[in-house]
């Protein structure tokens, strides 16, 4: 049987963090900033140097993986109201 590796105190503490702060639009946030890093990095100065280059074909799946995300969570919260006044 394999076990789960407790997660690491500093790594609990970030997630418990980011949840807190987008509450149920964590995961989709996490989504849109891995894009966001993947841009970051395709558009670096340096990343022709790397010893694997982010290519147009990494920013393209980090965008699909974002949507996809998206439109998960827009079906799992249809006909209820996510806007929290």
């Amino acid at each position: 049987m394999i076990t789960a590796e407790p997660e690491h105190p500093v790594a609990k503490r970030m997630r418990e963090r980011h949840e807190a702060k987008y509450g149920e639009l964590s995961e989709v946030m996490r989504s849109i900033q891995n894009w966001r890093n993947v841009v970051e990095d395709f558009r670096g100065p340096f990343n022709r140097d790397r010893e694997k280059p982010v290519t147009e074909e990494d920013v393209e799946a980090a965008e699909l993986q974002m949507l996809a995300d998206i439109r998960d969570y827009s079906k799992k919260s249809e006909g209820t109201n996510c806007v929290k006044n």
